[in-house]
């Protein structure tokens, strides 16, 4: 399709801020209770941000792919050649920043086992923290985007009717699931587990169908939606201290996330058009690397922290947290530039002279 949803993009870079927020954990040992209150109150729920990047996902894909006729094997090469490079390397850089902080296995073999698992993007699979969060903890949603993108090309194939079904069976198994079990395997099943993940995903392939068969909506039409969807998610935010955290894991978020993907995809209103100005639109763009650094950045400088000695007054804890955002969105800016998008476009082209050359055999 020809437009170019920038508002989208910019959105990213706010889910990813969301995320990164509800990763600061050592604001919970504040000296101030009340900073320490409004992080497990507030920042901590930032998690929702990863809802918000699933249904993305699912409009996304949908909309750069409407239309086309691709083969599998080109398809899933070109979303690896999106996600792998940058995996790859924080992977890496993960390594070295475990054994400095005394992180990870003391067992070889589960090391290497819980590596294999990631370099495969399978972690999330396995229902273990120290699997599915190990090494760079933020690429377990890697492997659940990864298990969508190996469904994608069959999912749109079915009706509007079939996909929707699966939505309300997976949020209905899922509540069914919720009176059954706790713990960390409410955790694994309710935020990580792929298949339970799925109706995100198709949620955002559905809004695309009600998007594209939609009517066109006016300035005001789509301006009064922007500004509706942000109310539905701050009221959502604002109650859910009354909602089970199981479903606030994912499930009670669903609906305000789908509004605001929706909503936002009509570049025409107000709000979307105030977000796409081309700062916040690169800081979309580099989103990606700035979600899987962040908490590397948050791991070592902690470490620095510990070994000075430094105390949690408010200011203290305030100063590290925006040292820390403004490290890891320099390196995201740097890390887009000039590795993530050379290393995308490298591996498509030697995809592609690779085809060519067997073509011509």
């Amino acid at each position: 399709m020809g437009s170019k949803l920038s508002a989208l993009t910019s959105l990213r870079f706010f889910g990813a801020l969301l995320v990164f927020v509800s990763h600061l954990n050592f604001l919970r040992q504040s000296d101030s209770l009340v900073v320490s209150d409004f992080y497990s109150g507030y920042l901590y729920e930032g998690y929702i941000g990863v809802t918000f990047f699933f249904v993305l996902s699912g409009f996304i894909l949908a909309y750069a792919n409407h239309g086309r006729v691709f083969s599998y094997s080109e398809y899933l090469f070109s979303r690896l050649a999106r996600i792998y490079p940058l995996h790859l390397l924080t992977l890496l850089l993960s390594i070295p920043v475990l054994v400095a902080v005394g992180g990870g296995s003391s067992s070889v073999s589960k090391y290497v086992s819980a590596l294999l698992l990631n370099v495969s993007l399978f972690q999330a699979l396995i229902a273990k923290a120290s699997v599915y969060f190990s090494f760079n903890a933020p690429s377990w949603s890697l492997s659940v985007e990864f298990f969508f993108y190996l469904l994608f090309p069959f999912l749109i194939s079915f009706s509007t009717r079939v996909l929707v079904s699966v939505v309300v069976f997976v949020v209905l198994l899922k509540v069914v699931l919720a009176l059954l079990v706790g713990g960390a395997l409410e955790h694994f099943l309710f935020y990580i587990f792929p298949p339970l993940r799925l109706a995100d995903f198709l949620v955002g392939i559905l809004l695309f169908r009600l998007y594209v068969g939609g009517p066109v909506y006016t300035f005001r039409q789509a301006s009064f939606c922007q500004a509706l969807s942000l109310f539905v998610l701050v009221a959502f935010f604002s109650l859910g201290q009354y909602i089970p955290q199981s479903h606030r894991f994912d499930i009670y978020y669903l609906l305000p996330m789908a509004c605001l993907v929706f909503s936002f995809a009509h570049q025409q209103g107000v709000l979307a058009q105030a977000i796409s100005s081309r700062l916040l639109v690169l800081l979309g763009e580099a989103s990606f690397a700035f979600y899987l650094v962040h908490q590397l950045v948050i791991i070592v400088g902690q470490e620095v922290r510990l070994r000075l000695n430094s105390d949690h007054a408010v200011l203290t804890d305030a100063g590290f947290a925006v040292v820390y955002f403004s490290i890891s969105l320099a390196l995201s800016i740097f890390l887009f530039k000039y590795y993530e998008t050379p290393a995308r476009m490298k591996m498509i082209s030697l995809w592609r002279r690779r085809r060519e050359g067997g073509a011509t055999v």
